[in-house]
């Protein structure tokens, strides 16, 4: 009780609160519930009011002194805000359930405590797709994702557009590959990135033409590529639509954002500027720690080429940090 009591006493010592109420008469539950107001915001700023907002004002009428808390997973008391006015924040954890009680309480001039509890609803993020928590990660936080020269020494190059699992192409490259880019630079062999910026878009390294460059996928759906140095080259959405049944991809992955986005031969056009095929990358392969991409090229009349014809496509191999 003391500590309730100093932490109440700290409050009402406050400046930038509302004036305490210093009646001697006793606050009931209903009283404490029925003098209080909550706004809740969708933002931070609290500019945009919203029915399920996480960002909560509030208001004791007449001005009274409360503590609002809840509890957190291990059972603690988790403080949100105290005082006779102020603000705090409900943000649950992904897949959580948006109705969220919480507790108010009030230290009466006689020493005793009321409390009382309430349900707010607020925002949720849901449970991802599951091929999303492996590109990206389930929790708030992102995934990072490097060149692979593991599968078959090379990271993008072109391939015979397979008519086998797609798979084996991220597990061996299935045997479709023709050529690939293996290094920074090699002049020798023509297989490093400095050596092949005709299809880079303004014939330049962008600085994702380096195997140390990286990239990485959030859950909101946020893609952004690094240079080695940690210094933006691009950045956008991306969109992951999984595919069940398909024995040849398991997703496509819709983005501009990635690390050496361009499809070979085609002066350095990205999938969504496309005028064939998918408009996005295909996903043939993905794993907690591997992922492999293709997207196929254009016969002579512009059509895509058709799977199992073994025309050109091009493959992209990335680990996940």
């Amino acid at each position: 009780m003391s500590l309730l009591a100093g932490a109440f006493a700290l409050t009402a010592c406050d400046p930038a609160q509302e004036s305490v109420d210093n009646n001697t008469v006793t606050a009931s539950e209903s009283d404490l519930l029925n003098g209080i107001t909550f706004t809740q915001y969708a933002d931070e700023a609290m500019l945009r009011e919203a029915a399920d907002g996480n960002y909560i004002k509030y208001v004791t009428n007449p001005g009274r002194q409360v503590q609002i808390y809840n509890y957190r997973g291990d059972g603690s008391m988790n403080l949100l805000a105290s005082g006779a006015s102020g603000s705090f924040s409900l943000k649950p954890g992904r897949g959580s359930d948006p109705n969220q009680p919480i507790f108010i309480r009030h230290l009466n001039s006689d020493g005793s405590v009321t409390t009382t509890e309430t349900t707010l609803t607020v925002f949720v993020q849901q449970e991802l797709d599951p091929a999303i928590k492996i590109l990206a990660s389930n929790d708030y936080g992102s995934k990072v994702w490097k060149w692979d020269t593991s599968i078959t020494g090379t990271v993008w190059g072109n391939m015979g557009y397979c008519g086998g699992a797609g798979s084996e192409i991220g597990i061996n490259g299935g045997g479709a590959q023709w050529w690939g880019i293996s290094t920074n630079d090699d002049p020798d062999s023509g297989g490093g990135f400095n050596q092949q910026l005709d299809h880079s878009e303004g014939g330049v390294n962008h600085g994702d033409g380096d195997l140390d460059a990286y990239m990485t996928f959030t859950p909101a759906g946020m893609l952004t590529s690094y240079t080695s140095n940690g210094e933006v080259i691009r950045n956008g959405v991306f969109e992951l639509n999984s595919i069940e049944g398909d024995e040849w991809k398991v997703g496509e992955l819709k983005t501009d954002a990635i690390l050496w986005p361009w499809i070979i031969n085609t002066g350095a056009t990205m999938p969504s500027k496309a005028t064939w095929g998918p408009g996005a990358y295909e996903v043939v392969y993905l794993t907690g720690s591997k992922m492999t991409l293709v997207y196929p090229g254009h016969d002579d009349k512009g059509n895509a080429n058709p799977l199992g014809g073994w025309g050109e496509a091009t493959y992209w191999h990335f680990k996940a940090k």
